[in-house]
């Protein structure tokens, strides 16, 4: 059995990079990227059977070799703080260990524990009093005034195999991005792949996945609704 197989999760994230870093990282806006491989982005690339993720995004064969591609590359930028999430490692933890150039990753779930202790408004303020452009990528329903911060721009995708549309939404964001922007990224599994392509160190970009869907109301996930939301 190898080493590997027997880590815990706790000894395998090496990065002691925490959501406290990821506010202070926003508040001094220098920029830096936050990448998330989970469980949907993990199945894309390492479980062909496999069809969709669970919000109904297809596993399309380009996407696998994009997210792929992103997983490697990214490892080798600064300023990137790159997370694994818990349950993606325990399902691919072998095949983790064999794509992995960098020993150090942090717990891609940071943001989502905060959120679910009630911690997460600092997040939210830093955002909130962000100097410059704050461009939100997401779908529709974000665009609500329920919102927990201002945005400059907004870039909808589809609910649904968003990966379909990338062109389409690479071309807005190159359209709007400027030197010290801030990218929040709620784009399913194409987030980390929008990071790969797009993430210069010239302006800030966070894979925030679901995080934001109970704040507008929207229960994505089963524990959204077990939130206790402050309006």
């Amino acid at each position: 059995m190898s080493i590997i197989t027997t880590m815990e999760f706790k000894d395998f994230i090496t990065h002691n990079y925490t959501f406290a870093d990821l506010v202070r990282d926003i508040a001094n806006e220098e920029p830096f990227a936050f990448v998330r491989f989970g469980d949907g982005e993990l199945s894309a690339m390492f479980s062909p059977e496999k069809k969709r993720n669970c919000d109904g995004h297809p596993y399309h064969p380009t996407l696998r070799t994009e997210l792929m591609k992103a997983f490697r590359e990214l490892q080798y930028r600064p300023k990137v703080r790159f997370g694994i999430q818990r349950l993606g490692w325990e399902m691919y933890r072998e095949q983790i260990n064999s794509h992995s150039i960098e020993d150090d990753f942090c717990n891609a779930d940071l943001i989502h524990h905060a959120s679910i202790k009630g911690r997460i408004k600092p997040m939210f303020d830093a955002i909130d009093d962000f100097g410059g452009d704050v461009v939100l990528v997401g779908p529709k329903y974000l665009d609500s005034p329920s919102l927990p911060f201002n945005v400059n721009h907004f870039i909808e995708i589809p609910e649904k195999n968003c990966w379909s549309k990338r062109k389409e939404i690479t071309g807005k964001m190159i359209n709007i991005a400027s030197h010290g922007a801030l990218f929040v990224l709620c784009a399913s599994m194409m987030s980390n792949v929008l990071i790969s392509d797009f993430f210069t160190g010239h302006f800030s970009m966070i894979d925030m996945g679901s995080v934001l869907d109970p704040y507008v109301g929207k229960h994505t996930r089963s524990y959204h609704k077990k939130l206790n939301i402050k309006k």
